[in-house]
């Protein structure tokens, strides 16, 4: 499994893995659900393997909603290291979440399924999200009630790439830039995280996003 600890958090209120359209509800002041992956070798909690089929359903050709450029309402990134694996997260709204309605960015690297790990530019591509490692979703239409957010459509990055000038541990900065980014809407297992597309979805496009966020570290039990 690829963690078999907490990972995505919310202090911005949502839990990302199974995707917002499922509804997640928060308890506490530090909600997080345990994020679990499969395959990573030496797991001790590894019970069977997910096999990830393959996405079937073809990328629509068009943007059926384009965004010229992401302006993110706030920034956070976040940094995991139980000293056997290590990942980065990080969250970016477009509006206050309490006010009304929302989309968010995440982003996830995951360096033992082969994802960033140090500075420099990389490319988004058409890998499952129970297998990425460098995972992005885009989630639109999101509503949070004060305990439950719920969104209207989950987007899976699988194009364009990210271009990281700082990937720091706690205390260090996470930033830099996405550009030319592609979404595929799908829906994700909730106990597997598989990502399956929504057959004729068109696609999410995103001209550009600029990320800047202290990195801190991610709350666990």
């Amino acid at each position: 499994m690829k963690l078999a600890a907490p990972f995505i958090f919310f202090t911005l209120a949502c839990v990302l893995p199974a995707g917002c359209a499922e509804g997640t509800t928060l308890a506490g002041d530090a909600p997080f659900v345990e994020m679990v992956r499969p395959d990573v070798p030496g797991d001790p909690d590894v019970e069977a393997t997910v096999d990830v089929p393959p996405d079937t359903a073809p990328d629509s050709t068009g943007c059926a909603q384009t965004i010229a450029a992401f302006v993110a309402y706030e920034q956070e990134a976040y940094y995991y290291d139980d000293g056997t694996d290590m990942a980065w997260l990080y969250l970016a709204p477009d509006a206050d979440i309490e006010a009304g309605a929302f989309d968010y960015i995440a982003l996830e690297l995951w360096p033992s399924y082969g994802g960033p790990s140090s500075p420099g530019t990389y490319t988004f591509t058409d890998a499952n999200y129970s297998t990425c490692g460098l995972c992005g979703l885009y989630e639109s239409g999101c509503v949070y009630d004060g305990t439950t957010t719920t969104c209207g459509k989950t987007y899976l990055l699988t194009g364009g790439t990210l271009t990281l000038s700082q990937l720091g541990t706690v205390g260090g900065s996470f930033s830099g830039s996405a550009a030319s980014l592609r979404g595929t809407e799908v829906t994700i297992d909730p106990s597997s995280y598989v990502s399956t597309p929504v057959a004729g979805a068109g696609a999410l496009c995103i001209g550009s996003a600029a990320i800047s966020a202290a990195v801190v570290e991610y709350p666990v039990e």
